[in-house]
């Protein structure tokens, strides 16, 4: 949750939370509505937990023609 100022003498919220499994980003005037945005999700358990991992990249450009592969990039870690 957090605030900003989109125009001179405006000020708007922002929260972030779980309905299900989807989040939601909600921007408001109401400072209120933002906090009970956030208690409100403070009370859904999360269930789930993904953990994604990274440890190379590679680009593989290829002839689909010829099904020849011209060139391979790859950026290991």
């Amino acid at each position: 949750m957090g605030q900003f100022k989109p125009h001179e003498g405006e000020q708007m919220w922002w929260v972030s939370f779980l309905d299900g499994m989807q989040t939601v980003l909600l921007f408001t005037l109401d400072m209120k509505i933002a906090r009970d945005a956030q208690s409100a999700g403070e009370l859904e358990p999360i269930d789930k937990e993904i953990t994604v991992s990274i440890h190379g990249l590679g680009l593989s450009l290829v002839n689909n023609l010829t099904r020849v592969e011209i060139m391979y990039i790859g950026i290991e870690r």
